[in-house]
């Protein structure tokens, strides 16, 4: 038997050269997205669907196979991972820790699902607040999961986080992918806007800020953005802000 380190990028399809008459899925990740992949024998043969920790293997009499077509089955991200193919049989009594065995925020990386957003405003005058945003449009088709996300200021004084049910008025800045030079958009976008009433609804976070300081948000778990759902940071008053943002992307 041989093992096999499989990369298959969404609508793409990976040649496994190998003669047998089993396969196995040892473990596979798609960044939080499908891992199931379609298994054909042959150039046309017979196709079948494996999840993680499944295999199969053909009866006594059928001729070893040389070739495996192995893709994604949903499509929507890339799977990274590893089979096992042979003539023999392969037994997995570990019941733990084998569908996720490869880094989850390294297949997103490379799947092109992780994204960074920066964004920053002056408040330009007495009494107002700044606020930097980032929203998943309604209709996007994606949830956004955000993962870390940090508040810089010149000036002492606080950031208040809000959820928010409607984007602000000013849009710049677009995210990047984590994925350097790949050109990969996110649905995601981040907004700015300087108002003396603070925006945004429920108040979920706040934090003090010393002067030229940084407040970080770790979550624990993501913190969830359906369509038409974003969070917003928002600065004590007279006080400028930037705010930067962490998190991935899946399909609904």
């Amino acid at each position: 038997m041989q093992y096999y380190d499989i990369n298959i990028p969404a609508n793409k399809q990976q040649i496994v050269e190998a003669q047998g008459t089993f396969i196995y899925y040892l473990t596979g990740n798609a960044g939080g997205a499908d891992p199931t992949i379609k298994v054909t024998f042959g150039l046309g043969g017979t196709s079948v669907l494996l999840k993680p920790g499944q295999s199969i293997r053909l009866p006594v009499t059928a001729k070893p196979i040389d070739m495996w077509r192995v893709e994604s089955y949903a499509n929507s991200a890339t799977i990274l991972g590893q089979v096992l193919v042979g003539t023999g049989d392969f037994k997995d009594t570990n019941t733990t820790g084998t569908v996720q065995v490869m880094d989850g925020s390294k297949a997103r990386t490379l799947g092109k699902t992780a994204f960074t957003a920066y964004n920053g405003i002056s408040t330009g005058g007495a009494g107002i607040y700044a606020h930097v945003q980032l929203w998943n449009p309604v209709g996007s088709g994606k949830n956004v999961f955000l993962e870390y996300a940090a508040a810089t200021a010149q000036a002492a004084g606080f950031v208040n986080v809000h959820i928010a049910t409607a984007a602000l008025g000013t849009n710049q800045l677009a995210p990047n992918s984590k994925l350097l030079g790949s050109g990969a958009a996110s649905v995601a976008t981040t907004y700015t806007a300087t108002n003396a009433v603070a925006q945004g609804s429920t108040i979920i976070n706040g934090r003090a800020m010393a002067a030229n300081g940084t407040v970080e948000f770790r979550m624990v778990e993501p913190i969830v953005l359906a369509p038409g759902n974003g969070l917003i940071f928002q600065s004590a008053a007279n006080q400028d802000m930037s705010g930067y943002f962490e998190y991935y992307e899946e399909s609904q």
